[in-house]
């Protein structure tokens, strides 16, 4: 059809709808918190002030210290298990 296979429209089809959201997300998206016509006034000051507190908070600490909060070595921890996990699967079968 039109000179193409069926996987080359199957491409198409998946690329249709995500150009279009696209399009919609660069049109009605504003670009900062000082064009967002749907918050208000007060709404604005304060996420400014959330914003630039967080920002403030972390120019102070490096950042590799970030690798030292439990978050992110409980999820370290979590993909280590998974890799050992595997490789023991693996390398426990005979051939």
């Amino acid at each position: 059809m039109h000179g193409l296979a069926g996987w080359q429209w199957l491409f198409v089809a998946g690329g249709l709808p995500c150009v279009a959201l696209g399009r919609v997300v660069l049109l009605r998206f504003d670009d900062g918190i000082e064009q967002a016509r749907w918050l208000s006034d007060g709404e604005r000051r304060l996420i400014s002030v959330q914003l630039d507190r967080q920002k403030s908070e972390i120019a102070e600490h490096p950042a590799w210290r970030s690798l030292l909060m439990p978050g992110v070595l409980l999820l370290g921890f979590i993909y280590f298990l998974i890799q050992v996990a595997s490789y023991g699967r693996i390398s426990g079968r005979r051939i």
